[in-house]
């Protein structure tokens, strides 16, 4: 009863080393010896990578660099840290090398778990750390030894020099994190040190002695800070974690840790890339559409929407304007939105005025640069991220300029309600109704008021019952009392009524499926396991959520209690359009997941 926080670790971390020495044992893994990099070979990958590379941005990220370098040696003695600077001044390798120094300092051979929050800032951010450490010799053939990338979306993969694994083998090594640098997202992070599932709490004894750093942390809804900022100083005190927090946008959490730029307000007073230019007069997609043309003349622009439906109907429009416009969202299987971002990207490095019509999977990690910015209205630190996809580089003679909008539906509601909400969204716009523009240098000041108002604003009682339950070790809810059990803890938000369907859109996901079908009808589990690891991602690039009403258009296979919703190929023609993806009624709208 009440044990206090310390019972609670202790269990998990018990509990965490049985269950995986467990399925370790069971499954005759050889467990690999990790690998650790030191700091002086990354350095040196890191200098050779950049040498010769010179402007003003580069010299704030280079400053930024030194200054965190100089203050983790001094403050080594610490245990949270934290970095915050503007969009764009390079945190990926500021923390990573802050981390690697931290280590060192510590005595060396220190795990790595960098946390992010979106798959595609995963496997970007993977692939910088990667692109250094592949200076070490033999570590192709070791790769994983040294560094993984675990999410549900990542491949079940495990390159050791002394064994080849199967691979049920390398999904139980990925997932108890047998590896010396870890990149992976708050989910696996949060829902190991809170929950109950075995298959999240194998892991858990791998934060002892940890290095710990969170980007972005501040897409954690806010209603779980407290829950966050006491799981995490008690990760702390109790698995003996260095935590390492870095944003733009620094959340009201951990307030306690030890600040790694000096003056971090300097660099953001330094810049001058963007301003906002709120227009909080509401206005439907037609009035935007009048308002905004003429503005975005001779200009590359990235229109940042809130619903999928807003989003289409804009890209409907332009559409007959005789730009050459694209379009972004969840709508479009995984596989064409990761085609559509290379030729976005590859677009706008050849200086093209393209016009991106997107919903907010472009707003933090995807690496593009526009020459203006529209977003529609969200909370502020949604708005931040957003503008650091305008003139990111600072290659503009004048300030990018970024428009916040209110759009409204048909029924004269924001768009930004269904998504956010009204507090947050409220919010924001009376902190940005005060004035006609605010330029980046004042983004620090303006970032600090919305979250000290949000602090007083956003109701903390699911994230004080969590940690209640975690305090008295209540791992189930139980229907006949008021406690909340940890097995309500989620980051991802379900949505009942949606389903995920596969797209048989061509040969390559018709030979997947097939496959799917073969490994469904497969009498052994262990063999069925090892052929569903095989095609699981091939598998995800053509799948897409979908609202529940459209469940009659699908196919459904089912075998041994086990199937897939499915629109075979002569379906995809009639639902499914390469440019903007599902085909929806165009009298709804759907909010975007």
């Amino acid at each position: 009863q009440d044990g206090g926080e310390e019972f609670y670790f202790m269990h998990q971390a018990l509990y965490s080393a049985l269950i995986a020495a467990d399925k370790i044992d069971a499954s005759n893994t050889m467990l690999p010896h990790e690998k650790y990099t030191n700091f002086s070979s990354m350095m040196a990958a890191k200098d050779n990578k950049f040498k010769g590379s010179k402007n003003n941005l580069n010299d704030i990220r280079n400053s930024i660099f030194n200054d965190v370098q100089k203050s983790i040696v001094e403050y080594a003695g610490k245990r949270m840290f934290s970095i915050t600077s503007p969009t764009g001044t390079g945190k990926t390798y500021t923390g990573f090398f802050a981390a690697l120094k931290l280590s060192q300092m510590l005595g060396g051979n220190k795990k790595i778990i960098y946390c992010l929050p979106f798959t595609s800032i995963i496997d970007q951010n993977f692939s910088s750390l990667r692109e250094l450490l592949q200076t070490i010799d033999s570590f192709n053939k070791q790769e994983s030894q040294y560094i993984i990338k675990h999410h549900n979306l990542s491949n079940i993969d495990y390159k050791s020099l002394d064994t080849e694994y199967k691979n049920t083998q390398a999904e139980i090594l990925i997932e108890n994190w047998d590896s010396g640098i870890i990149v992976t997202t708050f989910v696996q992070l949060l829902e190991t040190l809170i929950g109950s599932r075995n298959r999240m709490l194998k892991k858990f004894h791998a934060f002892r002695n940890s290095i710990i750093l969170l980007d972005e942390v501040q897409s954690i809804d806010i209603e779980y800070l407290k829950l966050v900022d006491n799981v995490l100083l008690n990760a702390v005190k109790y698995l003996n974690c260095r935590i390492i927090l870095m944003t733009a946008t620094k959340p009201l959490i951990l307030p306690q840790a030890t600040e790694l730029i000096p003056d971090c307000k300097y660099y953001f007073s330094k810049l001058s890339r963007t301003k906002l230019m709120p227009v909080l007069k509401k206005m439907d997609t037609e009035t935007f559409m009048e308002k905004f043309y003429d503005k975005i003349k001779d200009k590359s622009c990235l229109i940042i929407c809130n619903t999928i439906g807003e989003s289409l109907d804009i890209y409907n429009k332009f559409k007959t304007t005789g730009r050459e416009i694209y379009y972004l969202s969840t709508n479009l299987l995984p596989i064409h939105r990761s085609k559509r971002i290379e030729h976005i990207k590859e677009r706008l490095s050849s200086k093209a005025k393209i016009v991106l019509v997107s919903t907010q999977v472009v707003e933090a990690g995807v690496d593009i640069d526009f020459d203006m910015v529209i977003r529609d209205i969200a909370p502020l630190d949604s708005i931040i991220q957003s503008a650091g996809r305008c003139n990111r580089n600072g290659r503009l003679q004048e300030k990018g300029l970024v428009y916040i909008v209110t759009l409204i539906d048909n029924k004269g509601s924001y768009y930004a309600n269904h998504v956010y909400g009204t507090t947050l969204v409220n919010l924001t716009m009376s902190l940005l109704s005060t004035k006609s523009q605010i330029i980046e240098e004042e983004y620090y000041d303006l970032i600090n008021r919305y979250y000290t108002e949000v602090n007083n604003l956003k109701n903390q009682d699911l994230s004080l019952k969590l940690i209640d339950s975690m305090k008295n070790l209540r791992f189930s809810t139980d229907s006949d009392s008021n406690f909340i059990g940890l097995d309500k803890f989620s980051l991802i938000k379900n949505n009942p009524d949606y389903v995920d369907v596969f797209f048989r859109i061509d040969d390559t996901a018709e030979n997947i499926y097939q496959q799917f079908l073969n490994m469904l009808s497969e009498k052994n589990h262990q063999r069925q396991r090892e052929m569903y690891l095989q095609i699981k991602n091939k598998f995800r690039e053509y799948t897409i959520s979908i609202p529940q009403k459209y469940y009659k258009k699908f196919e459904f296979n089912k075998f041994n209690n086990t199937g897939i919703l499915n629109l075979p190929y002569e379906g995809c023609r009639d639902y499914y359009n390469e440019e903007t993806g599902f085909k929806r009624d165009a009298s709804e709208d759907f909010m975007f997941f």
